[in-house]
């Protein structure tokens, strides 16, 4: 490993590209079924154990999707508190 790549730079260029990677799944999952929530993006591409969750905020913008109401998270760890439901522009 080069001196210019510290264990932080290589942590952050990883949750960038899991970010992108939920992204894609986020945007292919809309593209094919109409819409998507978080919990279909995370079923999809679980979350690696050294990124925080709070990567999943920046998955659906809204320069590319509105939202189209809210459901249940079918995830107990976040007490099955209310999500949206996304679709494409």
């Amino acid at each position: 490993m080069s001196r210019a790549m510290s264990i932080p730079h290589l942590f952050k260029q990883e949750r960038s590209q899991y970010l992108n990677d939920c992204r894609e799944i986020a945007y292919r999952l809309c593209s094919e079924l109409g819409s998507a929530t978080i919990d279909d993006v995370r079923a999809a591409n679980p979350l690696p154990q050294h990124i925080k969750p709070s990567v999943f905020t920046s998955v659906f913008t809204r320069n590319h999707y509105e939202p189209i109401g809210y459901e249940r998270s079918k995830r107990a760890a976040c007490g099955f508190r209310p999500i949206v439901r996304w679709r494409l522009k």
